[in-house]
C-alpha cells in the first residue's frame, strides 16, 4: 500500500523502502528522523481486541509480549548510543504505556515528550537523542 501511494503521489524517486527486522538493515546513524510503528498491544489484551482489528492485522503487527513493550525494549537496545545527537524518534503508543516508555528512553535521550491525541490521551512518543 505504501509503495502504491508513493507512486501515485509521484515521489518514488525520493522514497526508498527497506524490509528488515527493526534496525538490522539500516545504519541508524544516517537518519535525522525515525518513525516506528511498532506493535504495542499486550498479549493479555488478545481477547479484548475487536474482530475488525484482529481479522485484518497480522498477530505480529499488533502484539509485543506480556506488557506490549517487548519491541520497544529491543529498539532501545538496538539504537541507543548508535543514533547521532539530535535524531528524533516518533512512535505511536498506548496511553497506558507512557510512563514505562519514558523510563526506557530517558537514559539515552536528551528529551522525551508525549503528544496527545484529540481525546487528550498520550498517543505519540517523541524521543530526541
Amino acid at each position: 500500500v505504501a509503495h502504491v501511494n508513493v507512486m501515485r503521489l509521484g515521489v518514488g524517486e525520493r522514497v526508498g523502502f527497506v524490509q528488515a527486522d527493526l534496525s538490522s538493515a539500516v545504519r541508524v546513524d544516517s537518519f535525522a528522523v525515525i518513525l516506528a510503528n511498532l506493535p504495542y498491544v499486550p498479549l493479555s489484551a488478545l481477547e479484548d481486541i475487536s474482530v475488525e482489528v484482529c481479522g485484518f492485522e497480522p498477530h505480529l503487527a499488533l502484539f509485543s509480549g506480556d506488557d506490549g513493550l517487548d519491541c520497544y525494549r529491543r529498539l532501545v537496545r538496538e539504537i541507543a548510543g548508535r543514533v547521532r545527537p539530535g535524531t528524533i524518534l516518533l512512535c505511536e503508543i498506548d496511553p497506558s504505556q507512557d510512563v514505562e516508555l519514558r523510563r526506557l528512553f530517558l537514559p539515552w535521550a536528551a528529551r522525551v515528550d508525549l503528544v496527545q491525541d484529540y481525546s487528550g490521551a498520550n498517543r505519540v512518543l517523541v524521543v530526541v537523542f
